[in-house]
């Protein structure tokens, strides 16, 4: 399609839909390039988005697609593996739908609308003690509408099934418009009220025709497999009982309906559940296993081969997941077992016996909640780690969920290694072995011309040994642009016209995400990374060559949508308030990719909307470990900034911002007089003109800075030093809290040095100011280097600051080789203090309620914080808080007011507010303020709390 006619079309869309909407439609170049992929290896881009809130605008976006002759593709989170969300023409994101219309306990069933996500129905079926079966990988960030578009399963499946299993009605709109309610019926029942008028009749009338022209192939071709959700599930139209459509909808990957409300049941969670761990020399000697111990009647089991295992050890933030690994193994079984606790615990007990009878070099249980949890955690990120390389060759999703049966599995990897061999690549191996699921993703690039070869001969190979097998081409991510191909190889070509049959009955006109299932084009077509792609050379201010360049950088994010969860966590925190896509990582690496491969032109690089996406990005740096492919967006938006400033010049805003020491400096010249002014309603609307929000207050300057009373604290006496980094809130506004470090230091015996530092460059970077961050990396590491070369620790009070030397000054200083040692020796407060304190002693103090920086949560954890107030505190307890929102200048800022004091009340206010007879901890000084702003309650620094227990 040309410019002009997408053009046209897209006006034809505005003047149809606009202001007709609950939700919104976007029809910008910016949200088209955001909609175009979801987490697979396709792109195709859609003419315009529609976010629905309603059935009413599911409707109207049909209406207008059959009015202008546009396919049209409904998604939920868009974390498809096989391209089947990603949208030709308009594409309808239903994920706001996501209302939970009813919970009944009793009857152990919930009715909800299609963007309900999993993980958010099982928090309110849990107190219940009830679950959602179809335990998903994705179950922080899948919807409903989705997971039943797919017919998605997880790790338990063979106890629950797929998400079929758990349908009992559905609510759907046909392409015509229409609405239809659909459930499971008598066949008496069916022909009866085929013989009526209306949609529903219409649609039986013709589901009972096809499964009785087509029965006798369909009984013949359709494996009996748990994890079969290749094609429609036409099987479910020669049910001598029952006819059931809600099973041809469930898997059709929205070609036949939109799914507006979903009647599903729930699920008894077990009294107790047990895991433990079988270590293999090989992927054979594990499948051969899982014969035998699925005779043990677990809930699952996991498979994990050495590359998952490496993987997830080279993750700072998994390492810690894989404890439990003995020895080298080739290969891992995961099982688990539920049921009554001294069920489990007999279970349990038994393991090294059963380890022994399975030929299992080591057997671990695993009893602890805690333990399962990262286990899970582990399994369940396996992809997202796998992507996160810079490597060329990288796993590639594409014949990545094939199932056979369990006791076929050992005949499926060994010849599934040699078709990867034979192609000369290796692979990733891992899955859901119980129902003989395999996620297998071959290292290939799809830059090459070779490397797509040999992606469709595997393809080919794959999906031959599968039909041979009498197995599913699909077992969980369905057939997408990836595996329609090959349908025909699993079911024969009489069954490939009952497929098209089936979806003329539903959607006559073809509107319904088309070449899925029916009528796909050739699975190399639409790759998001083909041959010829190019990438626009960027001269960047940052280095970004640890992860193979910026371009690289940015393909880090293979859009599995882990940043999309709004439950726990950090990451991302805009996006937790607003729920927009916009304001996910996703969309800010998908927009950066769109400019970098010449979907959009490279002047959108510095572009209003590409300042419109980073916005709202705090920068907190969660995604560069909550998102296992550890997509960096917090320096990449910093680069943005940089190239924007680059070409138009900073603003008074930013130069101001990413220069506040000069400015506290200055004001702590004549302290009382600055404090007296900067509450004033002149300053007010002073501030107001720079860029501030008037409802902010100017932080006050403290009457005398920290470095000129330091002379006068003691200063400890031993033979052990540490120099403490003067930070520019610490030395102008809070120099108490530095007060308190060094008492405690010097309590502990320390000799405290004080380096004359310069601003870390933190500030500076938030407002791309690289080339000035730059210059204050090179004069800190001048100063601190001798230090760190003797072996003294360089002690942080503000973690943004410290953890910018650690973090960030490699990338300002590359080849320098004094920035890893400088880096390596620097310290949060409570770290040193861990280190130095053994024999300090303090008073009991009352217990607290800790809020941790999001730059400590992302680089380091809250541990150490915690352990540090335990040595005085009857109690730590840590608020899963994520942002406070105010992350540094960020609230401050005229237009993110709003956003940032929602980020407070999600969990952060309420918490404090409700903290009774608890200290309020918070490391960060923008947090304090925040917390001030938001409850009018004063926050302490660690330093500040353990000070006060001193004795005397």
């Amino acid at each position: 399609m040309d410019a002009r006619t997408a053009a046209n079309l897209a006006r034809d869309l505005r003047g149809r839909l606009e202001g007709n909407l609950d939700g919104y439609l976007r029809t910008d170049e910016a949200s088209r390039a955001l909609y175009a992929t979801d987490a697979s290896i396709y792109k195709r881009r859609p003419l315009g988005v529609v976010v629905a809130r309603s059935e009413a605008d599911v409707q109207r976006a049909l209406a207008a697609a059959r009015e202008l002759g546009l396919a049209i593709t409904p998604r939920g989170t868009g974390t498809s593996l096989a391209g089947q969300a990603t949208a030709p023409g308009l594409a309808l994101d239903v994920s706001e739908m996501d209302g939970v219309v009813e919970l009944d306990p009793q009857r152990r069933r919930c009715t909800v609308e299609p963007g309900v996500v999993q993980g958010e129905l099982n928090a309110l079926a849990k107190p219940h003690g009830l679950v959602f079966g179809a335990d998903t990988s994705t179950s922080d960030v899948a919807t409903l509408g989705g997971m039943i578009g797919n017919n998605s399963a997880g790790m338990r499946s063979v106890v629950y099934g797929t998400t079929a299993d758990q349908v009992l009605g559905l609510r759907c709109v046909l392409a015509s418009g229409e609405v239809v309610k659909l459930r499971a019926l008598s066949r008496s029942e069916a022909e009866s009220r085929a013989r009526g008028g209306g949609a529903e009749a219409r649609l039986l009338r013709g589901a009972l025709e096809i499964g009785e022209r087509y029965g006798r192939e369909i009984r013949r071709r359709f494996p009996r497999l748990i994890r079969r959700v290749s094609g429609y599930g036409l099987d479910a139209l020669v049910d001598p009982e029952v006819v059931d459509l809600t099973r041809l909808v469930c898997g059709s990957e929205g070609t036949l309906a939109v799914v507006t409300r979903a009647e599903v049941c729930l699920r008894e969670l077990p009294e107790a559940r047990g895991l433990a761990s079988f270590e293999f020399g090989g992927l054979a000697e594990a499948a051969r296993a899982t014969v035998r111990l699925l005779e043990t009647g677990p809930s699952a089991i996991e498979m994990l081969d050495d590359v998952a295992i490496g993987r997830a050890r080279a993750n700072p933030a998994y390492a810690g997941a894989t404890r439990f690994v003995r020895g080298e193994p080739r290969a891992l079984l995961l099982v688990e077992w539920s049921g009554g606790r001294e069920e489990v615990e007999e279970r349990l007990a038994g393991i090294g016996g059963l380890g022994g009878e399975v030929g299992a070099s080591a057997a671990v249980p695993l009893r602890s909640e805690a333990e399962q949890e990262q286990t899970v955690k582990l399994r369940k990120s396996t992809l997202p780690l796998l992507l996160g390389t810079a490597d060329r060759e990288k796993p590639v999703a594409f014949v990545e969920d094939a199932a056979v049966p369990p006791e076929r599995l050992e005949e499926f990897l060994v010849r599934f290694e040699e078709i990867v061999r034979r192609n000369g690549t290796w692979a990733c191996f891992y899955g859901h072995a119980s129902v003989g699921c395999m996620h297998v993703r071959p290292a290939l690039d799809t830059s090459d011309e070779g490397g797509v070869r040999r992606m469709r001969r595997i393809a080919e190979e794959v999906a031959d040994l599968v039909a041979e097998l009498g197995g599913s081409i699909s077992g969980e991510h369905g057939d997408g642009l990836s595996r329609s191909e090959f349908l025909g190889k699993m079911y024969g070509e009489e069954i490939l016209r009952a497929f098209a049959d089936l979806k003329r009955l539903f959607d006559p006109e073809g509107l319904l995400n088309p070449g899925v299932i029916v009528d796909p084009p050739p699975m190399d077509r639409n790759l998001r990374i083909g041959p010829g792609h190019r990438r626009l050379p960027v001269r960047t201010g940052l280095d970004f060559s640890s992860q193979g360049g910026f371009a690289a950088a940015v393909e880090l994010c293979n859009g599995s949508g882990f940043c999309r969860k709004k439950l726990s966590g950090t990451m991302c925190p805009s996006y937790m308030v607003t729920r927009d896509e916009r304001d996910t990582t996703r969309a800010r690496a998908n927009l950066l990719r769109s400019v970098l491969d010449g979907t959009l032109p490279p002047e959108e690089l510095t572009g209003r909307r590409m300042r419109e996406v980073m916005d709202l990005c705090v920068g907190c740096k969660a995604c560069k470990t909550e998102c296992p492919s550890r997509v960096d967006v917090a320096s990449m938006k910093t680069e943005v900034l940089y190239q924007m400033g680059k070409k138009s010049g900073f603003s008074l805003r930013q130069r101001l911002a990413g220069r506040i020491r000069r400015q506290l400096a200055l004001a702590s010249r004549a302290p009382g007089l600055y404090n007296a002014l900067a509450r004033s309603l002149p300053a007010r609307l002073a501030a107001s003109l720079a860029g501030i929000d008037r409802r902010r207050s100017l932080p006050a300057v403290a009457p005398v800075p920290f470095s000129r009373r330091f002379p006068g604290l003691p200063q400890g006496e031993g033979p052990r030093e540490v120099a403490l980094f003067n930070d520019t809130w610490n030395e102008y506004q809070s120099p108490q809290i530095g007060e308190g470090a060094v008492r405690l230091l010097a309590a502990a015996g320390v000799r405290i040095l004080l380096p004359g530092v310069v601003c870390c460059g933190r500030p500076m970077l938030s407002e791309g100011l690289v080339e000035e961050a730059r210059e204050n990396a090179r004069r800190n590491v001048e100063v601190l280097h001798p230090l760190a070369e003797r072996g003294v620790p360089l002690v942080g009070l503000e973690p943004s600051c410290i953890l910018t030397i650690r973090d960030d000054y490699a990338k300002l200083l590359p080849g320098d080789g004094r920035v890893e040692e400088v880096a390596a020796a620097t310290r949060l407060f409570e770290e040193a203090l861990l280190e130095v304190g053994e024999g300090l002693r303090l008073e009991p103090g009352p217990p607290v309620l800790l809020h941790g920086h999001c730059h400590q949560k992302a680089l380091v954890g809250t541990g150490p914080t915690e352990r540090a107030l335990g040595l005085a505190a009857e109690g730590v307890e840590v608020v899963d808080s994520g942002c406070c929102g105010m992350a540094g200048l960020f609230g401050y800022e005229k237009g993110h007011y709003e956003v940032s004091m929602r980020m407070g009340e999600r969990r952060l206010f309420p918490a404090v507010r409700e903290s009774g007879g608890r200290e309020v901890i918070a490391p960060g000084t923008s947090c304090r303020q925040q917390i001030l702003d938001g409850t009018g309650r004063r926050a302490l620094h660690p330093a500040e709390y353990l000070a006060a227990r001193l004795p005397g």
